[in-house]
């Protein structure tokens, strides 16, 4: 939960941290109407939160980070989406048993093939597009 103070019905203090010592009486509770801006290569710093016929906004700015940072950001979110697709591929190896009857095997080996493709997306890795299982 998120807290501001308000006064004269202007933003005075956001986010408020919450403590023991705290009177909540003082502070309104904050929910955004907007989301997060999307994951890229850049981070986001909440510029501002404003109250406009009872609905909290948020609004961010771009802060461009360090070439280091992108990087092990960008390694992390890669990392990730190939553990994701990696079980993905495991969940459904039985179906390419000798068993599986063969339309439905095509069917998966189709599905399998655009997981092992992933990595080629153009957004990849903040972007991914996964293929829906058969």
């Amino acid at each position: 939960m998120l807290y501001a103070k308000i006064t004269n019905g202007e933003v005075e203090d956001f986010p408020v941290s919450i403590d023991d010592t705290t009177d909540l009486q003082e502070l309104t509770e904050v929910a955004f109407d907007n989301e997060r801006p999307p994951l890229d290569q850049f981070g986001y710093e909440l510029k501002a939160v404003k109250q406009n016929d009872g609905s909290w906004k948020a609004e961010y700015v771009v802060v461009a980070d360090s070439e280091i940072f992108v990087l092990e950001r960008t390694a992390l979110f890669k990392m990730q989406a190939i553990n994701n697709r990696n079980k993905l591929l495991e969940l459904s190896d039985w179906t390419q048993l000798p068993d599986v009857p063969i339309a439905k095997k095509q069917e998966w080996a189709t599905y399998r093939q655009a997981l092992r493709d992933v990595p080629t997306q153009q957004g990849f890795p903040f972007n991914i597009e996964w293929p829906t299982r058969p």
